[in-house]
C-alpha cells in the first residue's frame, strides 16, 4: 500500500542519518586520538 511505501521511505531516510552521524562521529574520534598521540 502508499502508507507502507511512505512508512518505508521514512525509515529509509532515518537510517541513513543516523548512519551520517554515526560517520561524523567517527571521524570526530579519530581527530581526537590523532591530536592525543601525536
Amino acid at each position: 500500500t502508499e502508507a507502507g511505501i511512505k512508512r518505508f521511505r521514512r525509515s529509509g531516510q532515518s537510517e541513513q542519518s543516523f548512519l551520517t552521524v554515526f560517520f561524523i562521529y567517527f571521524l570526530f574520534i579519530i581527530f581526537l586520538l590523532n591530536c592525543l598521540y601525536s
